[in-house]
């Protein structure tokens, strides 16, 4: 069980007096985030580096492997050449297709290209998808080319469906869009009128521009070779055409008014000038040489999508020189491909550019990734919740193709299984072992080999910030996440949140933030715990052995009086030696906000065992409920009313043997403990207790 840190603008040090805050929680592994991904932007992981154009700063950037001084930050640069309106960062950019300036342009990655590919550029078609908002009419199309142009194109609408991922299927040429032939420069295309099987004319409200040939032209001036590769395009006009007068749909803006932009690829090419102070990544000095490693190997991250293979490389190379990658340690090449709308095939393009790059030079290492912004399928959302079945299968046969299969060599994915944050999260939590499991369940089925190790690279209540994640159910899911992975065959959970923050509102009017600590603004050094550090504490410290080693994690089978009411709580047996001496914890979840539950332990007949006299006795009893924390919402000035660490206590664990079953109770003063309302329940066994305690 980890914990994860990503780049923010306002936590760009890692003090000692927070680390030691943080090593508390006892999350072992830690995972390093790359926010410069979700922001399509370049990553200077070194400060210092070489641009492909120095004499004016500007180009491909390549960070340099060697550094005197401790790399303590590092920053992300804006692409002036993107294509996307939205992203998941800070979401402060916008495309360049739709701003208004016909001064500025898109370009598509290079490195798709034949020239790097090997492939024809038909293989690897780029695409600009164009959403409206709502359906309209379109019938005509202005493209404002750049070099390189596209000599050959299709325009194509489609009114819903899988609109990303390859679902061609979706798409339909326009009547007169089909195979278009361009030329350098501006011109009025009457695409025809669309019409639905009743013989209407069909408004649209997606378009797409699939690129598949290339004018492999430079702009005056042009001395880098990567310049003539690709597309580019400065702006798009499209709409309809009524008595000779065209009038134009798009909303052209340089902010996120404007019409909204996805495309395939943006090419990584960006000036000195371009760097955003709002992406700061904590450097990677200050991250390995922070105490977090906590004897653990860091699950690093190198860029994927809008980077160069060669920085990609460069990175892996300064760390293993700085001792900070040893061999058989995991690589995670890039981050939420699926959140930025790639192809797979063009992700396993780059993925087989950048890992051959590392691997050639580095064949002791485990590459891997691609942390997806999730696994499981919601047949309403057509962004994120796809089957990602077909999808990992594109991606396998491409990197195949590319003889790159062998490094690939773990998959990570990301777990926020609630969009919406104003709903009652009982009813959420219920519901969320069971999506968790399938989802799992699922994906070895029908995507990756089931040998391949499965990891969590973040998980949390949410992608977006409010009150639940500063409240008891994040505790609650935080257990039922790390703990039921494991079950499923995971590897290792990494929490996101690691790291103290403040409180932010990006949904309705809900408060909070995924924390483990509220940092005071006015007293940083100020840390308030948050029921995830608490439930961390449980997990690690109390549940599991802190000594760390092998453990047994059982499954259980939970059978209530009431019909109807097992999903309500879920519970977990574990069991370890240390030295010789037994160790046996259970962890007991009751996700039921209004009722407390008295309790007892069967023994499974399955197991052709019986229940161990060693189980009677003292037992150490943990409990976390609103006993001990509550928050009190207030906007920007919510905090904890309540927030107290789990009482500790002691119970005596009976052992009765029947003629059928052989049952565990737990009682203190003679009296059956119960289980709390939305709480968190730890029971420990040591055979090293003595029994006047």
């Amino acid at each position: 069980m980890g914990g994860g840190i990503d780049g923010n603008d306002h936590r760009s040090t890692l003090s000692d007096s927070v680390v030691k805050q943080m090593l508390k929680a006892g999350l072992r592994p830690l995972s390093y985030r790359l926010r410069t991904e979700l922001g399509i932007e370049s990553w200077h992981w070194n400060p210092s580096g070489t641009w492909s154009d120095a004499a004016h700063h500007q180009g491909y950037w390549t960070s340099s492997t060697h550094s005197q001084a401790p790399i303590t930050k590092s920053y992300g640069y804006r692409l002036p050449r993107r294509g996307n309106t939205l992203d998941e960062a800070n979401n402060d950019g916008y495309s360049r297709l739709d701003d208004g300036n016909p001064n500025t342009f898109w370009k598509s990655n290079p490195y798709l290209t034949s020239h790097y590919t090997g492939e024809s550029d038909f293989k690897h078609p780029q695409w600009i998808l164009l959403d409206f908002g709502k359906p309209v009419l379109i019938n005509a199309a202005c493209l404002h080319w750049k070099d390189p142009f596209a000599k050959k194109y299709r325009i194509q609408y489609s009114c819903g469906g899988n609109l990303y991922f390859g679902h061609n299927h979706d798409w339909h040429d326009f009547p007169h869009g089909k195979w278009v032939q361009s030329s350098r420069g501006s011109s009025l295309l009457n695409l025809g009128t669309p019409h639905d099987f009743l013989g209407k004319p069909l408004q649209i409200q997606y378009l797409r521009i699939l690129m598949t040939e290339s004018s492999s032209s430079a702009m005056p001036g042009s001395q880098d070779p990567r310049d003539s590769m690709g597309y580019a395009l400065s702006e798009i006009e499209c709409g309809f055409l009524e008595s000779g007068k065209f009038f134009d749909q798009i909303i052209h803006s340089p902010n996120q008014k404007q019409t909204v932009v996805y495309v395939s690829s943006t090419d990584p090419w960006h000036r000195a000038c371009d760097r955003d102070e709002r992406t700061q990544q904590p450097g990677l000095d200050l991250v390995a040489r922070s105490g977090l490693r906590n004897t653990q190997p860091i699950l690093w991250s190198v860029p994927l999508l809008y980077d160069t293979p060669e920085n990609a490389a460069a990175e892996v190379d300064f760390l293993k020189a700085r001792g900070y990658l040893s061999p058989s340690q995991r690589v995670e090449l890039g981050e939420e491909p699926d959140g930025q709308r790639v192809d797979p095939k063009d992700v396993a393009e780059l993925y087989a550019q950048t890992s051959q790059k590392i691997y050639s030079a580095h064949p002791d290492l485990s590459l891997g990734g691609l942390s997806f912004v999730t696994i499981d399928v919601n047949r309403g959302d057509l962004i994120y919740r796809v089957d990602k079945r077909p999808w990992l299968h594109r991606f396998f046969k491409q990197l195949k193709k590319k003889k790159g299969r062998k490094n690939f060599q773990f998959l990570t994915f990301e777990w926020y299984p609630f969009d919406d944050l104003l709903l009652p999260p009982a009813p959420l939590l219920i519901n969320q072992p069971r999506r968790l499991k399938e989802s799992v369940e699922r994906i070895r089925r029908g995507g990756i080999p089931k040998t391949m190790p499965l990891m969590i690279s973040e998980y949390g209540y949410s992608v977006f910030s409010g009150e639940p994640e500063v409240t008891l159910a994040a505790a609650l899911l935080q257990a039922d996440i790390a703990v039921p992975f494991l079950l499923l065959g995971g590897t290792t959970s990494y929490l996101y949140g690691y790291e103290p923050n403040y409180l932010e509102c990006n949904y309705g009017n809900s408060w909070g933030n995924l924390m483990m600590f509220l940092q005071d603004k006015k007293k940083s050094k100020h840390l308030q715990p948050l029921p995830t550090y608490y439930c961390s504490r449980l997990l690690t410290h109390e549940w599991g052995p802190p000594y760390g080693g092998p453990c047994n994690l059982y499954s259980t089978t939970i059978k209530t009086e009431t019909k109807g009411e097992a999903p309500y709580l879920s519970a977990y047996f574990l069991s370890s030696k240390n030295q010789g001496n037994t160790r046996k914890a259970l962890l007991i979840i009751n996700k039921n906000p209004q009722r407390a539950y008295r309790f007892k332990c069967i023994e499974n007949r399955a197991f052709k065992t019986e229940m161990p006299n060693n189980l009677t006795g003292n037992w150490e009893y943990y409990s976390y409920s609103s006993d001990q924390y509550q928050w009190h919402p207030q906007g920007v000035h919510g905090h904890p009313q309540r927030n107290q660490p789990p009482l500790k206590s002691f119970c005596q664990g009976e052992v009765k043997k029947g003629v059928l079953t052989t049952s565990l109770e737990f009682k203190k003063n003679g009296v059956p403990i119960m289980l709390p309302p939305w709480s968190i329940t730890v029971l420990q066994n040591n055979n090293l207790l003595h029994r006047d305690q």
